[in-house]
């Protein structure tokens, strides 16, 4: 196709000095000026499998009969791999949490100054160094979010696990020529995840001296960041520990109270504390309160 001196090939086309046929594809742009007997090639978006030696034949008519051809000495093209003009740039390198976080690995795509534009963004993980890498398919605990306006995509773990601990990998889809798909990987993300170890500490006087009749409150500090549950225990005189009720630090099925009534536990998230409240004491209620903590499995 020729327009104003231009012509676009998409078809087989004699370019090689040697009479060799070359397939010329899109993007292979040759232009002739015939009234400054100049003519020209260029080559957009070039590629390493473009190395080659080019050569331009000069065609003429010296009498108006017959046409004749003249070589040019070649030129040697050289295209080396550019693995800075598209790259991701993944942080962070490394991430500890403690099981229950939550962490986020983010990706941003640089297409450098060339006209390769971002298409998708996909993650990987890998748990041993040398093993294939396993694609992670977004969904329950694992979200990958992807902006292709400004280039960037990320992974969110919520609830993590110590069996999430692996070297995860971003990796970009860009499109260069509309035609083919290319990928480039982020460096890599070493997550660890290391056990939660909640723990209790009593925030009430070793000893407590009431009334009968009174309302007398004991308490306990809980810390970690999994969903665990304070259970509490009397031990009175000569007798075995026995279990009064619990509290869930989720907040969630804690409705039991116990002795008809008078004895009700409560959980504050906030300041992650559960307080064990007795009205109406009685002389029955004389003994030695227990918190105890479990740690809640996944339901």
């Amino acid at each position: 196709m020729t327009e104003n001196g231009i012509t676009v090939f998409t078809e087989t086309r004699y370019v090689d000095g040697s009479g060799t046929v070359v397939t010329i594809t899109a993007g292979f742009v040759v232009s002739v000026n015939k009234a400054e007997k100049t003519f020209s090639l260029k080559i957009g978006d070039v590629r390493v499998e473009d190395s080659a030696t080019y050569y331009c034949k000069a065609e003429y008519d010296g009498t108006g009969v017959d046409t004749r051809y003249v070589d040019g000495s070649g030129t040697v093209v050289t295209i080396t791999a550019d693995s800075l003009s598209q790259s991701v740039r993944q942080t962070p390198a490394a991430v500890t949490r403690k099981e229950c976080q939550s962490l986020t690995i983010t990706c941003v795509f640089d297409s450098g100054n060339s006209c390769h534009y971002f298409k998708n963004g996909h993650f990987f993980r890998q748990t041993q160094t040398g093993t294939e890498r396993e694609r992670i398919s977004g969904g329950g605990r694992f979200v990958v979010s992807v902006n292709k306006a400004e280039k960037t995509f990320s992974l969110k773990i919520g609830d993590v696990r110590v069996e999430d601990s692996a070297t995860y990998y971003c990796k970009a889809e860009y499109d260069g020529t509309g035609v083919d798909t290319r990928y480039v990987d982020g460096s890599g993300t070493v997550v660890t995840i290391t056990a939660d170890s909640g723990s209790l500490v009593s925030r009430s006087p070793p000893l407590q001296t009431s009334a009968a009749g009174d309302i007398v409150t004991v308490s306990c500090e809980y810390s970690g960041f999994c969903q665990y549950t304070v259970h509490w225990y009397r031990l009175s005189p000569g007798q075995a520990p026995k279990y009064l009720l619990q509290r869930h630090t989720s907040g969630d099925q804690n409705k039991e109270n116990t002795a008809g009534g008078r004895i009700s536990a409560s959980i504050d998230p906030a300041e992650r504390i559960s307080r064990l409240k007795i009205y109406n004491l009685q002389l029955s209620d004389s003994a030695v309160y227990y918190c105890a903590l479990s740690q809640r499995t996944a339901q």
